[in-house]
């Protein structure tokens, strides 16, 4: 389908790998791993760490996230910047199968319904800061099934009034601010505007917690700098 608009697709790299919880920072914390450092690189994103199971088996989620929200700077390494941080975790990446997607993310400018098609989920595009999709994913089924209930009682399956929808909702109508904060935040060249930025980050997460608690998809926010 040659659908209008919603061009902007983020790049990942994937990984698993059997892992033991004591050399592993995100096994002993039991937290996820994000890890910015390869910013001044040209990642427009993170390396992670998701401790993960896998038929029983303790396993290690690894992988690379490139938001390419500032699309015309030059494309990162991600290949590169994932061996390295492997290798820093001690795995070697030829020694895993490497699977590599896109995602979509989320447009404010893109359409996102036709005449009896509706997009929602990362169809209808993920959060491009930190590509994440299931709390919002979860959101534009609720907002879905609104409008699809409202067409069959309206006998009106236009859907011309879906992307409101979306715009209007208290969670789904964040993407907007988040598609120009990943603007702002990946467009930066330096490393003093990294470390400022990484300074305000922590008093933005509390603020939008104090500001905006329904939005938060956990009771508690933080963020913790481990390395």
């Amino acid at each position: 389908m040659n659908w209008p608009g919603g061009k902007h697709k983020a790049r990942l790299l994937e990984i698993l790998t059997p892992e033991n919880a004591q050399n592993s920072v995100a096994r002993q914390n039991g937290v996820a791993v994000f890890d910015f450092s390869a910013l001044p690189e040209g990642l427009q994103g993170y390396y992670w760490d998701f401790p993960s199971q896998v038929n029983g088996q303790t396993m290690m989620n690894r992988g690379v996230f490139d938001s390419r929200s500032a699309a015309t700077r030059p494309r990162a390494a991600l290949k590169n910047i994932l061996r390295n941080s492997m290798a820093a975790q001690g795995h070697r990446l030829e020694d895993y199968p490497l699977k590599g997607h896109p995602i979509h993310c989320f447009d404010p400018q893109g359409q996102l319904a036709m005449p009896r098609i509706i997009l929602a989920g990362d169809a209808a595009g993920v959060d491009p800061v930190v590509g994440e999709g299931i709390s919002f994913a979860l959101q534009y089924g609720a907002v879905a099934a609104a409008a699809v209930s409202d067409a069959f009682q309206r006998k009106d399956f236009s859907f011309n009034t879906y992307k409101t929808r979306v715009q209007r909702d208290s969670l789904l109508s964040q993407l907007n601010t988040r598609v120009k904060l990943a603007r702002l935040v990946y467009g930066l060249k330096y490393n003093w505007q990294f470390s400022i930025a990484w300074k305000l980050l922590p008093a933005l997460v509390r603020f939008l917690a104090w500001s905006r608690p329904g939005s938060m998809p956990f009771k508690s926010p933080g963020l913790v700098k481990i390395l």
